[in-house]
């Protein structure tokens, strides 16, 4: 037999998922007594890239190529003039990146801008943004030859 705080926390678990999804949350409540979910295998935060390619990367996801670099979108930085605003610069999305592996040493933190640098040599590679949204980066990296 359940003892009756266990029975409260299950029922206001189950009340609070209810609600979260009536206001259109997608994501779960967990209830009371229950573990987390792992991610299923098949979903992966790293994308197999290769050089000269255009690849999409998403915030808090990873593109790895051939030779182990690996880029990590961290955020988008979201500069851009508001629709109903009258504004001197139009401002732009800035993806911030983490590059690390492959020919990089230390880990670096380059930033691109869909007006402002859309390209940049870093440690033998080029990075060049071809579209950003407020969640994602398209880019094309190259080996550059030394």
């Amino acid at each position: 037999m359940q003892s009756s705080s266990r029975k409260w926390l299950r029922f206001h678990g189950v009340l609070v998922g209810t609600v979260l999804a009536g206001m259109g949350c997608t994501q779960a409540a967990i209830t009371a007594g229950s573990a987390p979910r792992a991610l299923p295998a098949d979903v992966a935060l790293t994308t197999k890239a290769a050089f000269g390619s255009t690849n999409t990367v998403t915030a808090g996801h990873s593109v790895t190529f051939t030779d182990g670099l690996t880029v990590v979108l961290d955020k988008v930085n979201d500069s851009r003039c508001p629709p109903i605003v009258s504004c001197v610069w139009s401002g732009e999305l800035a993806p911030q990146l983490t590059v690390h592996g492959g020919g990089v040493g230390v880990p670096q933190t380059i930033k691109l801008g869909t007006v402002a640098n859309r390209k940049l040599a870093v440690s033998g590679y080029e990075f060049a943004l071809i579209k950003a949204t407020t969640d994602s980066a398209t880019l094309v990296v190259t080996k550059l030859v030394r």
